[in-house]
């Protein structure tokens, strides 16, 4: 059974600033996590949030097993990760 893949409205605004080659891969990455035979990893230990990485660029998401759900919060570079990373603590 697939997860359901919901993007936050600053996760999408991140998206479509990105150049177009970047951009598709984030969107097939995005596609991926409706499945649910993926391994992802924590942003760090006892975080809600999982990492997936695509290149220099990451995909900050929560999980939810128990509704199928999976809900983008993120899409950026490196750099751009790392603040938000700081902003979480």
């Amino acid at each position: 059974m697939a997860y359901d893949v919901i993007i936050e409205e600053n996760a999408r605004e991140q998206l479509f600033a990105l150049d177009g080659s970047i951009r598709l891969a984030i969107e097939k990455k995005l596609e991926q996590l409706e499945r649910d035979d993926l391994k992802f990893r924590h942003l760090r230990r006892g975080s809600l949030f999982f990492v997936a990485e695509v290149g220099q660029h990451r995909i900050a998401f929560e999980s939810r097993d128990d509704i199928r759900r999976r809900r983008v919060v993120f899409i950026g570079d490196h750099k751009s990760y790392d603040r938000w990373c700081q902003e979480q603590e």
